[in-house]
């Protein structure tokens, strides 16, 4: 139904779902281009969704806090999640903000944006 809230704020939309990596496996696929899909985790982890795409992969970018509805977060088993920030209702963007270190060009580096 439309305007039905699907995600109440602070409730998990679903797992980022990337393929775990290290630092070593980072640079020998990107070197020192991009990674568009890759989160950085505790531990000099990542979790890169370039080759296993799960769904929180597909969330888009937008600078207007104001349309910001959700969030990437870490959770305790070390794996990137997107948070609701604010109730979405359905058939709304899923919209978040990939952080100060990510640059829309072909020097694009991960994103750290993994706040809680």
């Amino acid at each position: 139904k439309p305007n039905t809230i699907i995600f109440k704020d602070k409730q998990r939309i679903c797992l980022y779902n990337g393929q775990l990596i290290d630092i070593e496996e980072l640079i020998k696929r990107y070197g020192d281009d991009t990674a568009p899909y890759g989160i950085e985790l505790h531990n000099h982890e990542f979790e890169d969704a370039a080759i296993k795409r799960g769904i929180g992969s597909l969330a888009n970018h937008t600078n207007n806090k104001r349309k910001i509805n959700a969030r990437l977060s870490i959770n305790k088993n070390n794996r990137a999640q997107l948070i609701a920030t604010k109730n979405i209702k359905s058939g709304k963007e899923i919209l978040i903000d990939y952080g100060d270190e990510y640059r829309f060009d072909e020097n694009v580096h991960t994103s750290t944006n993994n706040r809680k």
